[in-house]
């Protein structure tokens, strides 16, 4: 008996060290992950554990990081024991989008027997891949397994999108995109082939046309948008007595594909009309306007403001009786700001009495058309002067003087993008407010003014150092390239101060322009002299709870569940927002139909949030409809802005944090406009 339980108590010690090792495993490599800090001889060591999840764990720290100098520690693991280990190798090595790294992943693919893991290298290749991986990729498409031909399909996607050259792959997505069985499939072969982008493809992306499923349709048409950009280049005349493209041709001038575009504009679908319009907004073809004056009248709210923008392109008296129709007539001031905007352009005199008259003096956001709209008095096609755009000018600089951050910083933008901008004396007194927005979009402006404005160099310095990284990464980097085309000496003892900065954007875009600056490249490497500033001690979430957020808005309400094992920190931040109330009465400042609405930013512009970055912790969640991510500007300056993808955005996977999902109301975000506010948040958590 004594025996027995001299055997129990060992085990129960045995286990409780174990217990205790992955305990401080954990917490050692959550304080090197947040803190971007990596302890070699620590991280060899977990590498190398017994326990798989303690080796799991070290691979993902690596993959969140992404330091170069660890690919070889990483890909060490592809042979690991344990699939869970090295399907996370598989995903850390697709994180660097370095193709350095598409041997190890062909490779891993080679010796790999585990499925689920092949299926994770075929995705990496996409990321990380280039033009090795285009046979094997090719192989998996027209395979008959459905998981690899999805992988395959948006890898090819993703491939593209990255820059690396794709076009061997078309013809087998294309047949995929149109006689696939599996709808799954086919969208994502439409959304590859949209993305490679070959005008051969054009045919087959017509025939998609038929196909029953919304998102096939909608990234066929998509593609279709880019082969018409692609036969109106100028590039494309060279071709032009090709036999294939006599035949194209002769398919792209008929009125039959006209007739099927048009068909689109009634699709049950909300995002495949918008999708349509835009296209028909690139064909500029009058023989379309009736139909895209009916999409005025739409029941949907985006698919009435996509055509207004595409009529701005028929500038005739048609679209004039139509935008002051709806200037006088639509119940909602967006969709009189849209329609004032294109008048702008039809008859600038009128459209400046009318902003003068009924918008100007209105608060924010309700003058937000009165700024787009004199962004449009302007100049003509040819460049001149309109004869109202002084005055426009003057109204837009009155508009910049106020004290809504927001207001001031659109109009910002809009005044160092007109054809005749302030003054640099104006713009430098704008600069040394302080303010993080506007010092990135004059810095941006004055970098390529012309001459180079020597004066702005010590105004530049001095709002430079209010900043810190990465939470003002957006700011920083453009003052340094500013400085860096300047090419003043006043500025190198400051650039020299930033090659000890702890973000490694800022060291290396110091060097360049000490290098630019002086002739020189013996600069030395320091060290960074500060600690890699973010936060990321919040509450913790458990991933054993379902924490679920509804958030009401003005047009209703959605519910947004959270994946804390997948982004404990950013969930946890979330939480803590909604808890505080943050998100209340802040307005949805960024809308775009058929991608994203986003929102969180206080300020009201985008440029905002609770004065602190959180680091981004990329996972394996793809960018699905309904993913809501977080928005940032760079790595790790993330923050309280969040968005929801209306579609599929593959491009987007690995690249932001994907932290939760909206499980109701996603009807509701299909109608959310620029300015609908939050009106509240509710945080509900049941055990799972």
């Amino acid at each position: 008996m004594k025996r027995v339980l001299l055997s129990l108590l060992v085990l129960v010690l045995l286990i409780s060290c174990q217990d205790q090792d992955v305990i401080q495993s954990q917490q050692e490599l959550r304080q090197i992950e947040y803190t971007r800090h990596i302890d070699q001889q620590k991280i060899i060591h977990w590498l190398n554990h017994k326990n798989p999840e303690i080796r799991k764990a070290a691979v993902k720290t690596l993959g969140r990081i992404q330091d170069t100098t660890t690919v070889i520690l990483i890909a060490n693991r592809l042979t690991d024991d344990d699939p869970g280990v090295r399907a996370e190798a598989v995903f850390a090595l697709g994180q660097f989008f370095n193709p350095r790294v598409e041997s190890y992943l062909i490779d891993a693919l080679r010796s790999e027997s585990n499925k689920p893991v092949r299926v994770r290298v075929v995705e990496a290749l996409g990321k990380s891949g280039a033009t090795q991986n285009l046979i094997l990729l090719r192989d998996f498409i027209e395979s008959a397994d459905p998981e690899y031909q999805k992988a395959a399909a948006i890898a090819s996607g993703i491939l593209a999108y990255r820059g690396q050259i794709a076009h061997t792959l078309a013809p087998s997505l294309e047949n995929l995109m149109v006689n696939s069985p599996d709808p799954e499939v086919a969208w994502r072969a439409a959304y590859a082939v949209y993305r490679i982008g070959v005008i051969p493809s054009f045919d087959n992306l017509v025939l998609a046309l038929d196909r029953p499923e919304p998102l096939v349709k909608f990234f066929a048409v998509k593609g279709l948008n880019r082969m018409v950009a692609l036969i109106k280049a100028p590039q494309f005349n060279q071709f032009r007595n090709n036999p294939q493209a006599k035949a194209l041709l002769k398919t792209y001038n008929s009125r039959g594909f006209r007739r099927k575009l048009t068909v689109q504009l009634q699709d049950s679908t909300w995002y495949v009309r918008v999708a349509a319009l835009e296209l028909l907004d690139n064909l500029e073809d009058h023989f379309l306007q009736p139909d895209i004056i009916k999409a005025l009248d739409d029941p949907h709210p985006y698919v009435q403001i996509q055509a207004i923008r595409t009529l701005a392109k028929y500038k005739n008296w048609q679209t004039r009786k139509e935008m002051k129709r709806l200037i006088n007539k639509s119940p909602d001031w967006r969709i009189q700001g849209e329609a004032l905007t294109v008048l702008a352009q039809l008859e600038p005199k009128a459209a400046l009495k009318l902003v003068k008259e009924e918008v100007l003096d209105k608060p924010w956001p309700q003058n937000y058309y009165a700024i787009k709209t004199l962004e449009n008095i302007d100049a003509d096609s040819k460049g001149r002067p309109l004869r109202e755009s002084r005055e426009a000018t003057e109204l837009l600089m009155k508009l910049a003087d106020s004290d809504n951050i927001a207001q001031t910083t659109l109009t910002m933008e809009v005044l160092v993008n007109r054809n005749q901008p302030p003054s640099v004396e104006y713009l430098i007194g704008k600069l040394k407010t302080g303010d993080m927005a506007l010092a990135t979009i004059i810095s941006t402006y004055l970098a390529v003014a012309d001459p180079r404005p020597a004066q702005a160099v010590a105004p530049l310095i001095e709002v430079y150092k209010q900043f810190s990284a990465p939470r003002d990464l957006e700011a920083m980097e453009p003052i340094i390239t500013a400085l860096d085309s300047i090419g003043s000496l006043e500025a190198v003892p400051f650039l020299k101060e930033q090659l000890k900065n702890p973000y490694p954007g800022i060291r290396e875009k110091a060097r360049a322009a000490l290098e630019h600056i002086t002739g020189k490249t013996d600069f030395p490497t320091y060290p960074p002299q500060e600690a890699y500033t973010t936060k990321w001690d919040f509450p913790p979430v458990s991933p054993d709870t379902l924490y679920q957020v509804t958030v009401s808005t003005t047009v209703g309400d959605f519910t947004i569940e959270l994946y804390p094992e997948k982004a404990p920190v950013n969930a946890a931040k979330f939480v803590k927002l909604v808890k505080d109330g943050f998100y209340d009465g802040i307005y949805f400042h960024r809308v775009v139909p058929g991608f994203v609405i986003q929102v969180g930013d206080p300020r009201g512009d985008g440029w905002g949030g609770p004065g602190y970055a959180v680091p981004c912790e990329y996972n394996d969640l793809s960018f699905d409809r309904g993913v809501v991510g977080i928005a940032h500007a760079g790595k790790d300056t993330g923050s309280s802005q969040f968005f929801v993808v209306h579609t599929p955005q593959p491009h987007l996977n690995g690249r932001y944090t994907a932290f939760g999902k909206v499980v109701k109301g996603m009807d509701v975000v299909d109608r959310i406009m620029m300015f609908d506010r939050i009106t509240g948040t509710q945080l509900t958590k049941v055990a799972r």
